[in-house]
């Protein structure tokens, strides 16, 4: 029992340390911001034909994570989730539709995610992330982009 209490001490750690690393500064996430066809008032994104992207901004403070996914119209509502683990950064979207004959178009739309984080001014960032794609219809996980952050 002692045993396990902790090894779950030493993963909690783990959990809320992220990108630390080297002398990383943490990284803490604080929410997702969803736009194009993710809000109920766009049908159709202005958008379409974008290409699929993730464009990664950086402050001293902070850090912008932009996902972009050309996706079946009407996927909504996503969800997402982000976990930070071992100096990987997992961010989810969530296709949660349960009903093809209500969610799913014959047409592309453009949807965007803005995943936003605090970080410490202290030092630098240097740690993988991966977007993953979670159908919860089919059950599928796929990684649908992979890189690394880094920040002075």
């Amino acid at each position: 029992m002692k045993t396990l209490k902790v090894l779950v001490l030493v993963n909690v750690i783990l959990f809320f340390a992220g990108c630390t690393k080297n002398n990383n500064a943490n990284l803490q996430y604080g929410e997702a911001v969803l736009g194009g066809c993710n809000l109920k008032s766009v049908q159709k994104s202005d958008d379409e034909g974008k290409n699929d992207a993730v464009i990664i901004t950086t402050s001293k403070d902070s850090i912008h994570i932009f996902v972009g996914l050309n996706y079946t119209c009407k996927a909504d509502p996503f969800e997402t989730r982000c976990e930070i683990i071992n100096d990987i950064v997992y961010m989810h979207l969530i296709d949660s539709c349960h009903n093809i004959d209500y969610c799913y178009f014959k047409c592309m739309c453009y949807y965007t995610f803005d995943f936003l984080f605090k970080r410490s001014t202290e030092g630098g960032i240097d740690c993988k992330y991966n977007v993953i794609l979670d159908n919860l219809q089919s059950g599928n996980s796929d990684i649908i982009f992979e890189g690394i952050i880094r920040a002075e």
